[in-house]
């Protein structure tokens, strides 16, 4: 009887625990979890090709490459820590007010009609620091805008379950002493960078 009643209160704890489980928390558990045992072999190639050739690389082997169970190996490439981002923002804007430009998953989408590696989503400051928002078949031609994968937001959509209204804000950030433009999903935690990867 002793046995019965101990185990019913472990099954009883158990439950418990896991009802006070949100969805928020699940979300925010799952692409850490994923991230540390995910294999990203398939990319091993792209860390010895200068950028140019990254990019044939990923236009030859695109289905694959676009492959969902490849998304979180997209995000490791662009994830950065809160500290990361808020530094580089702080780097770069100093005692200036920040400016964020907001767009909508489905205005990001919208640029192309493309889900692969043939056009890449450019992200050009002007002159007021608004973020323009263009399309471009070559990576880094444009040397004022900062460039994001086509696959990176369709993985980002993947992974967090994202509804098209939510929105992305972009900033000029100073990372490891590059001017880019820096992201994060609004209302969450999770920041990203442009780094050179054209994943």
């Amino acid at each position: 009887m002793k046995k019965t009643l101990t185990l019913l209160s472990l099954a009883l704890m158990l439950i418990s625990c896991k009802q006070g489980e949100t969805t928020n928390d699940k979300k925010q558990v799952k692409p850490q979890t994923l991230l540390e045992t995910v294999d990203c072999s398939f990319f091993a190639p792209l860390d010895s090709l200068p950028t140019d050739e990254q990019v044939g690389w990923l236009r030859a082997h695109q289905n694959a490459a676009c492959d969902p169970k490849n998304d979180e190996c997209r995000l490791e490439k662009h994830t950065i820590s809160e500290s990361e981002f808020n530094k580089g923002v702080g780097d770069y804007w100093g005692n200036n007010p920040i400016v964020y430009t907001g767009f909508s998953l489905n205005e990001l989408k919208a640029t192309t009609t493309n889900r692969m590696y043939e056009e890449f989503i450019t992200f050009k400051p002007n002159t007021t620091n608004i973020i323009d928002l263009g399309v471009d078949k070559d990576f880094g031609k444009q040397t004022a805008a900062s460039y994001y994968s086509v696959p990176l937001f369709y993985s980002l959509e993947n992974i967090y379950g994202l509804d098209g209204r939510v929105k992305f804000l972009f900033t000029k950030a100073l990372i490891n002493s590059n001017e880019t433009v820096v992201f994060f999903i609004s209302g969450t935690n999770h920041y990203f960078d442009l780094s050179v990867n054209p994943t």
